[in-house]
């Protein structure tokens, strides 16, 4: 996922398990959340180190939680954006999805 944002962008990688567990990491800013079935973590120093820390938890999980969901479709992607939604309602990016279709000052923007 990348969102556009006036300072440049946002990359978040997320991966699920059937049993409704979802662990996210994102760069350069984002929300930090840790509730039952999603946990969420920023890493604001390079892409680099928030890509390496998202697969050191993604190893970790797996071993507690094992394979998470593959995509191999977009059937796939569809049916994983439609259980966050459903589980968490997306609320985390409402701030950060609202600041980035803002009309920015030296140009206008539409969402």
């Amino acid at each position: 996922m990348l969102i556009t944002t006036s300072f440049g962008g946002m990359t978040a990688w997320y991966s699920a398990w059937a049993d409704g567990t979802w662990i996210g990491t994102s760069h350069p800013i984002g929300a930090v959340i840790d509730r039952a079935g999603l946990q969420l973590r920023v890493v604001a120093t390079t892409l680099e180190e928030a890509a390496r820390a998202h697969r050191e938890r993604l190893a970790a999980t797996m071993r507690v939680h094992g394979e998470p969901r593959p995509v191999r479709a977009m059937a796939d992607m569809l049916a994983l954006d439609d259980d966050y939604r459903r589980r968490f309602g997306g609320g985390e990016l409402t701030a950060q999805t609202i600041a980035s279709c803002r009309p920015l000052r030296s140009r206008a923007r539409a969402c």
